[in-house]
């Protein structure tokens, strides 16, 4: 997919988002969002010649927020956000290769101590957004890293 060049993004919940089998209370909309907006600035700019425009759909299929009390009693303290990205061209809809699932996490932050530098709810947000941008680029570009 070397050639597509992506010029707009949607982003949307999958019907019955989750955060890791339970029902969450953080705000979908501030989800959305960040993960918008993570989207839009790393995809945007991966390939600007690209002669194919295409439009990115992504699905948000889970979500996972850290806090200091699951990184105390899991042993994990990573924020995670799961992704479904299909391109579709811009002049006849069509859709470019396949659909990807793509998982973006805040950073490993291993064993009970790393429970001390789970952030805001938003922080873990946006790291998670960021990663799952930077990850779906590569998986749409094939690069290794």
């Amino acid at each position: 997919m070397s050639d597509v060049r992506i010029v707009d993004v949607d982003v949307s919940f999958v019907d019955h988002i989750t955060q890791s089998g339970r029902s969450f209370d953080y705000p979908k909309d501030g989800i959305l969002a960040e993960v918008k907006k993570a989207m839009l600035q790393e995809l945007t700019r991966a390939n600007p010649s690209g002669g194919t425009p295409v439009k990115a759909e992504v699905t948000v299929l889970n979500v996972f927020i850290a806090n200091g009390a699951t990184g105390v009693l899991l042993g994990s303290s990573a924020s995670s956000i799961t992704a479904k990205t299909r391109l579709f061209r811009t002049d006849n809809g069509a859709l470019v290769g396949r659909g990807m699932d793509v998982s973006g996490s805040s950073g490993a932050r291993p064993t009970i101590l790393g429970a001390a530098a789970i952030k805001t709810p938003e922080q873990e947000i946006k790291l998670a957004a960021a990663d799952l941008a930077k990850k779906t680029k590569r998986r749409i570009y094939d690069q290794k890293s």
